[in-house]
């Protein structure tokens, strides 16, 4: 076997560790794959260094650029963090909300205050379902149950 054989794989192996201690990174392993590349050059071929070197750089560069593409499209949608995931959750009333007045509502084990949009009052212990956060606030309306 040609000794850059052993060169490339030492090489794709470094770069794959390198990689796995970078999780979420994926910019490794398209050198990983490049060198993988390289040593099946230098394997089949024995041709020149430089010749290893261009198929190392080509393959990276070009793996990189599937990944980014993929990348790019690949999109499982936006999911809501923060005070925007409330929105459409329900919870319930622990401090009455009063007719245009702020109360305090729970959902998910934290009190927020809440109003409603229309300005009806509810008692608590009802049952609410958050339409919109507006800064530390939330609109809700009477979930029904039925």
């Amino acid at each position: 076997m040609p000794p850059l054989f052993f060169f490339w794989i030492t090489v794709a192996l470094l770069f794959l560790l390198v990689e796995i201690g970078n999780p979420g990174l994926f910019f490794f392993i398209a050198f990983s794959f490049g060198a993988f590349c390289a040593s099946v050059v230098s394997y089949y071929y024995a041709t020149a260094y430089t010749v290893q070197a261009l198929v190392f750089l080509g393959s990276s560069i070009a793996i990189f650029a599937l990944m980014r593409s993929l990348g790019r499209t690949y999109r499982p949608g936006q999911v809501a963090t923060n005070v925007w995931a409330l929105q459409g959750k329900k919870g319930v009333v622990v401090a009455e909300i009063e007719s245009h007045k702020k109360g305090q509502v729970k959902i998910g084990g934290e009190v927020w205050a809440a109003a409603t949009s229309d300005g009806a009052a509810l008692a608590v212990d009802t049952q609410i379902i958050v339409q919109v956060v507006k800064g530390a606030h939330l609109i809700v309306k009477e979930y029904d149950t039925n």
